[in-house]
C-alpha cells in the first residue's frame, strides 16, 4: 500500500485529512510506503518526483 501526501495542500489539509490516515496506515501490518511532497493538492510542483516515486514503488 502506498500513501502520497501533499504537505502544502489547502484542499485536503494535512493536519485534518492526511496525517490521521498516515498514522492509521503506519499501525497496520504489511508493507507500506508513505511519501510526502512539499506541494499543493494537485502535485503540480512535484509531478516528476511523484511519477518517480510511483514507479519505484511499483517496481519494488
Amino acid at each position: 500500500m502506498m500513501l502520497v501526501m501533499a504537505s502544502c495542500d489547502a484542499d485536503a489539509i494535512p493536519k485534518i485529512h492526511q496525517i490521521p490516515v498516515a498514522e492509521m496506515l503506519s499501525r497496520t501490518e504489511g508493507p507500506k510506503t508513505i511519501v510526502s511532497f512539499s506541494c499543493s493538492h494537485d502535485f503540480s510542483e512535484k509531478r516528476t518526483a511523484l511519477a518517480e516515486a510511483l514507479y519505484d514503488w511499483l517496481e519494488s
